[in-house]
């Protein structure tokens, strides 16, 4: 029932039903009648505060990192199927040739110990580098 009171109440301040005055008298208060019109007299203002000068400039650059992000995961996505296929390329030429790699493997084999401390060297120093950037930022 309130909502068509308010129904009512809106037709009869845009001056649409004349007629309503009669039945809104039976259903309403001066009160509520007084409080729609204070309403509608303050919509009919402009707001005093509008958006920032920044708002515009902020959307667009949100608007523009969004689909650079969406650029850059193609991107990304596309680099990976390309490594992947490279990868199993050079892995299926190390198979069908092994025997012209065989001295190459020898030698990795004799030095694993060190190529493995090479790369945990590198991995390590590549993490504590990020920490000691990230605690700046």
């Amino acid at each position: 029932m309130k909502d068509k009171k308010d129904i009512l109440i809106q037709q009869l301040l845009d001056g649409k039903g004349s007629e309503l005055e009669n039945i809104l008298e039976e259903m309403i208060d001066d009160e509520d009648l007084e409080a729609y019109n204070l309403l509608y007299e303050a919509l009919k203002e402009k707001p005093k505060q509008g958006l920032s000068y920044s708002y515009k400039s902020s959307v667009i650059r949100r608007i523009e990192a969004e689909k650079k992000q969406a650029d850059d995961t193609l991107f990304y996505c596309a680099l990976g199927m390309v490594s992947l296929v490279g990868a199993s390329l050079i892995a299926t030429m190390f198979y069908i040739s092994k025997d012209a790699f065989a001295s190459v493997f020898e030698t990795i084999t004799k030095f694993k110990g060190f190529i493995i401390i090479i790369i945990v060297f590198i991995l390590l120093s590549k993490i504590l580098d990020q920490r000691f950037i990230k605690n700046r930022v």
